[in-house]
């Protein structure tokens, strides 16, 4: 499945409500273009589709996504999702391209796979302003003030933009069970529908 935190960007302004004024929402999805255990019954591609489809369903504009490009590398179906992701005008983000997490690694090695991510997101940014906005895997920027700091610097140097995130709700969490229970109920229609099949059919 991907991961949309399986977070991916839509941005969008809430309506005026009494005296205040209207705020604006941002809502991010990580990990593109997969991230996840395989759904046996749906491709990446059909999940990235489907994803793409409610967006503009809801006319939800400015929509960002954050790619890793080791889950693209050598793989064409994914290579595809990110081409079909920027078709439909939708932006992308720098996320890593191993998606390490900067409490268990070196600066100078989180800033190389940040580097080396940039060599597949290239090949989609609209513009160097793009390629520059920047999300943290993990959300973690760093167990140390030292580490922050280094990596902090490299970022501003590079002109990155940092998307922080104020709200997560964790759907990484029930990927697996939301795989098992929907392949369970597919298999409960498919069993159900053959013993009927089997039960009307006349004798030969």
């Amino acid at each position: 499945m991907m991961k949309l935190a399986v977070c991916i960007v839509f941005l969008f302004s809430l309506s005026d409500h009494g005296n205040c004024d209207p705020m604006s929402v941002a809502v991010t999805f990580d990990d593109l273009p997969a991230a996840g255990s395989e759904h046996p019954l749906i491709t990446r591609k059909e999940v990235a589709k489907e994803i793409i489809s409610v967006l503009e369903k809801h006319k939800v504009g400015k929509i960002f996504g954050f790619m890793n490009g080791s889950l693209a590398h050598g793989m064409s179906e994914r290579l595809e999702i990110l081409s079909l992701w920027k078709k439909h005008g939708f932006s992308l983000g720098n996320h890593t391209y191993s998606h390490l997490d900067l409490t268990k690694t070196s600066p100078s090695e989180f800033i190389q796979d940040i580097e080396r991510n940039e060599s597949t997101l290239i090949d989609f940014v609209a513009d160097i302003p793009e390629l520059k906005w920047f999300r943290y895997p993990f959300l973690q920027e760093g167990e140390s003030n030292l580490k922050r700091y280094a990596v902090r610097s490299y970022l501003a140097k590079r002109n990155y933009k940092v998307a922080p995130v104020s709200i997560d709700f964790e759907d990484w969490n029930w990927n697996e069970s939301y795989i098992r229970c929907s392949v369970k109920k597919t298999v409960k229609r498919f069993l159900s529908w053959k013993t009927h099949t089997l039960n009307t059919e006349s004798p030969g």
